[in-house]
């Protein structure tokens, strides 16, 4: 976790440095749209890796001048893992844990993005957002589970919510078709007050307007 932190205050030097610079730029972006809308989906990873799924993304994009914009965004994932092994007085018998957690995001993104001449370029996001996960555990007929929010004992199902709130930092590829869509490609890391770590693969379409 510290680790993490660190990475995300340097993180946040160098997005305010690039934020100080833009607004110290005199390029004009009148002629361009100032909105735009953005639906991304892809692989992710919670709970520091150990299971997995995919994510969908909706976020709305202001710009507050040529490299900087804000975006409110909405984020939902459903991620799962079925471990399956031998168990049993012999150790012979088959068994299982099926953890499972659907998981809604609202969160707030701040990017810094640069476009080449030739209409690709690079972002950097940094932001935070509250999280509510939905829990899901199932024991199969040899294993019980224990933890701070749910006991459950053999052949047994049981739920539990979890809410969070945490930071987020992107990096992605941007793709300018012509001015009014982009193709986006965001790596994604997160981290939140529950010590979920979350990492991400996502693509996706954005629209100006």
């Amino acid at each position: 976790m510290k680790n993490e932190i660190r990475f995300t205050l340097l993180l946040l030097v160098v997005f305010l440095g690039q934020a100080l610079n833009a607004f110290g730029q005199e390029e004009s972006f009148e002629n361009k749209k100032l909105n735009g809308w953005r639906t991304m989906a892809g692989y992710s990873f919670f709970g520091g890796g150990d299971i997995d799924g995919l994510t969908v993304m909706n976020e709305y994009n202001r710009y507050l001048n040529k490299h900087l914009k804000v975006a409110p965004n909405f984020k939902f994932s459903s991620a799962n893992r079925l471990h399956k092994y031998k168990a049993g007085l012999n150790g012979l018998e088959d068994d299982f844990l099926s953890r499972q957690a659907n998981i809604v995001e609202l969160g707030l993104m701040g990017y810094y993005e640069y476009l080449n001449p030739n209409n690709s370029g690079l972002e950097l996001g940094l932001g935070f957002f509250y999280r509510n996960l939905q829990h899901t555990i199932i024991t199969g007929p040899y294993t019980a589970y224990e933890s701070t929010e749910l006991n459950l004992g053999f052949n047994s199902a049981g739920q539990y919510s979890e809410n969070t709130i945490g930071f987020n930092v992107s990096i992605g590829i941007i793709v300018a078709v012509n001015d009014l869509m982009e193709l986006n490609f965001n790596g994604l890391v997160q981290s939140d007050t529950g010590d979920n770590t979350g990492y991400g693969i996502l693509a996706g379409l954005a629209i100006r307007f």
